[in-house]
């Protein structure tokens, strides 16, 4: 009877921990914009800009990043144009990795909490440095003779591991635009 308890909240916290997501997400927007105009796009710029990272400088990344840009606005219903043909919004995406502190303080109080009887406390300190990546999705309005104006914003972060496999990067990347785009197109004004 007990192992079948322990068994089960050994499940139930297994179940819970899994469904957690490491990605976080959120969104920005023109709310002048009317978004359900959207329906065809195409990238702002064949490379994004350099951002002196070499994990995230390189063809593989970039590739990874665009698929899941293509895979995710198709499952939108966004087609992506032609070259040469007029979209209706540009896009582009900026990625970076940075350092991350998160510091904890744990209690560990040993003995009866009452006034007649003491116990022994001691406070531990936990600081963890860890690398964070970001992922920015722009969507810009093309603009007659002038600088595309940005319309809507999405970022996402999560904790950089090192020893993914490249499925499991390229799957990283589109949950996080499966999150921001969860804010895409943005409610009605």
């Amino acid at each position: 009877m007990i192992k079948t308890i322990q068994s089960s909240l050994l499940l139930a916290l297994l179940l819970l921990l899994g469904s957690c997501s490491s990605v976080t997400a959120d969104a920005d927007w023109d709310s002048k914009v009317d978004f359900t105009q959207f329906r065809t796009w195409s990238f702002f710029q064949k490379t994004p800009p350099k951002t002196g990272n070499p994990d995230l400088d390189n063809d593989l990344f970039h590739a990874r990043v665009r698929k899941a840009i293509r895979e995710a606005f198709k499952e939108k219903g966004l087609q992506e144009t032609e070259q040469g043909a007029k979209p209706d919004f540009l896009v582009t995406y900026t990625a970076r990795v940075q350092q991350k502190v998160d510091v904890d303080y744990v209690n560990n109080y040993y003995g009866y909490r009452n006034y007649h009887w003491g116990g022994w406390s001691s406070v531990d300190k936990q600081v963890r440095v860890n690398d964070v990546g970001n992922l920015i999705l722009d969507l810009l309005l093309p603009e007659a003779g002038g600088k595309p104006r940005l319309a809507w914003r999405g970022s996402a972060e999560a904790y950089v591991q090192k020893d993914r496999t490249p499925e499991q990067k390229y799957a990283l990347i589109l949950e996080a635009l499966h999150k921001m785009l969860g804010y895409f197109p943005p409610p009605p004004r």
